[in-house]
């Protein structure tokens, strides 16, 4: 029985390098194809990265250079902080999680969100380094981590709380080590207040003039529920809702971002400010009571693309779901080499479930052969699936509460990299 598993174990270990392998070289291919093309996204003008890419003038390729290098070394960075491996395994393992493909759009795009996706694996990289530190906190790789998330913060406004949320897991998990150590706990605090600090001030900056966290938070819970359902509802609202004629109705329902470009600031207007946030909250009301089940089924779809994108895209290339940005990634993803990039895509989400499949008959095995047991080791790969899954599931339900029908998996990029972790 052992000598079987001993096998099997071999196989699936082959199996996983094969399969990986061959991803690696197709996204290899595809970025060599596209290193001389520009996909056509809209430019995003919030954070430091407009004047990244308007330094580099006409030269996009070198902002590719550059943005494929950060993904590397994230990649080195956290296969090194989850399990130590030779060179030549650990640059393997950072080219797999490099070329996944949303990932790998991203890389090869005038975009923020490749140093985004870079920075939260590099940052994640960082706080299990200190998780794994025994009974000490390594102020180096915290500064690091701190780091990291200055620079989400500089890159866009709202990380200034979703850049937060390793570091703050990172130091309840290591509270015990912090309270023994008077000194570098208080290293610790100043530490952690400069690096917040600062976030909070560049965040305030960012959005100075911009409405309060009141009615940013209405507003986006009634984009949520309301612009799906709002052609079947506006005739039977209360009057004193009815603020928008026929064209304005006609704008926003072509696309889900005009519920908060057009609608909202609509009866901003018409209401006045304080009025507006009740008229939010009433929408809001209305639509949940009226369509309960099918802003949940929606809300569930979001969570999915944002969390694992390549578990459900087949389907949403199908027709299963319901309006999101994925049609037009994809679209922009198969411009120039539509029938290479199609069987990469779709290998890169078949391979989604069987390396999963492989990994936990690879796990379960190794429980087999040597039965469950607490060591060292065991205990950083746990910490760090807590401060992953807190990471991801802060900046899901940030990303999905925003509005139905933006759900944009370039967002959470680095979602799809995680799940690719040995």
């Amino acid at each position: 029985m052992k000598k079987a598993a001993l096998r099997l174990n071999l196989i699936l270990k082959w199996f996983l390098f094969a399969g990986f392998s061959v991803r690696i070289l197709c996204g290899a291919v595809w970025m060599c194809l596209q290193f001389g093309k520009t996909q056509a996204f809209e430019e995003v003008e919030e954070g430091i990265y407009p004047l990244l890419a308007g330094s580099l003038g006409q030269i996009p390729q070198i902002l590719y250079l550059l943005q494929l290098a950060a993904a590397f070394w994230a990649g080195w960075a956290l296969v090194g902080a989850v399990r130590p491996v030779g060179k030549f395994l650990r640059c393997w393992c950072a080219a797999a999680l490099m070329t996944v493909p949303m990932a790998m759009q991203c890389h090869m795009a005038i975009l923020p969100y490749s140093f985004v996706s870079s920075l939260s694996v590099l940052e994640l990289a960082c706080c299990l380094k200190v998780q794994k530190d025994g009974q000490n906190i390594s102020l180096r790789h915290l500064a690091a981590a701190g780091c990291c998330f200055v620079g989400l913060t500089l890159l866009l406004p709202e990380y200034c709380l979703l850049g937060a949320v390793p570091i703050a897991v990172t130091l309840i998990l290591k509270r015990k080590a912090l309270l023994k150590d008077i000194g570098r706990l208080l290293y610790t605090c100043l530490l952690t207040a400069a690096f917040c600090g600062a976030a909070g001030g560049i965040c305030g900056l960012a959005r100075e003039g911009e409405p309060d966290f009141q009615e940013r938070f209405w507003a986006s819970a009634a984009a949520r529920t309301a612009w799906p359902v709002l052609l079947k509802d506006y005739e039977e609202w209360p009057e004193e809702l009815r603020l928008a004629d026929d064209e304005v109705l006609r704008e926003v329902t072509r696309y889900p971002e005009n519920m908060k470009s057009i609608f909202l600031p609509v009866y901003k207007e018409a209401a006045g400010g304080e009025n507006a946030v009740s008229c939010y909250r009433e929408m809001a009301g209305i639509s949940w009571q009226r369509h309960r089940t099918q802003i949940l089924k929606q809300i569930v779809w979001d969570v999915l693309i944002y969390g694992a994108t390549e578990a459900v895209l087949p389907l949403q290339l199908k027709g299963r779901s319901y309006d999101s940005h994925s049609g037009v990634n994809y679209g922009m993803l198969t411009m120039e080499h539509p029938l290479f990039t199609k069987y990469y895509v779709w290998y890169s989400c078949l391979w989604f479930w069987a390396s999963l499949g492989a990994a936990a008959l690879l796990k379960s095995l190794r429980v087999f052969r040597r039965g469950p047991r607490k060591n060292a080791g065991a205990s950083a790969v746990k910490g760090f699936l807590i401060t992953a899954v807190s990471w991801l599931g802060a900046v899901v339900l940030y990303y999905t509460m925003q509005g139905a029908g933006t759900a944009d998996y370039k967002y959470t990029a680095a979602a799809a990299v995680l799940w690719a972790v040995p």
